[in-house]
């Protein structure tokens, strides 16, 4: 018999809001970033194995970071739109690995994050055209 009670003493942990600010990145933000610290680091380790010189390291290490920012980025922008395209073969259950075009992470959380945010902005729009209206 299962029976809910509410204890005094350990209550029910309810997370804050400031959590959800590490919540609200991309599925690809942890391989971006993991990605851009250490083509930096490597860029830099390198160079001053070779040359010697401090300053030519951080400059060499300073110039992947676009570069890498610009490869992780269109990376996960392409691993979206097929995520995007095989929505059809996941509403029917079909394992990752027998789509056609594969996808490296799962932008569900992601997608309704962007609903989310279409819809309220669409809402404040709303809000503030039938505001100025009525003046």
């Amino acid at each position: 018999m299962a029976t809910t009670q509410i204890d005094s003493e350990n209550p029910e942990i309810i997370p804050t809001t400031s959590s959800s600010w590490f919540s609200n990145f991309d599925p690809a933000f942890p391989t971006t970033a993991f990605s851009l610290f250490t083509n930096v680091a490597l860029a830099n380790m390198f160079v001053y194995g070779v040359t010697g010189r401090a300053r030519l390291a951080y400059i060499s290490g300073a110039f992947t970071i676009p570069i890498s920012l610009f490869v992780s980025l269109k990376a996960a922008t392409e691993d979206f739109e097929r995520w995007k395209k095989m929505r059809h073969l996941r509403e029917k259950g079909l394992p990752v690995k027998l789509m056609p075009y594969p996808y490296k992470f799962d932008w569900e959380m992601h997608e309704i994050r962007l609903r989310q945010g279409k819809l309220e902005r669409e809402l404040k729009s709303a809000d503030n055209l039938s505001g100025t209206t009525q003046n």
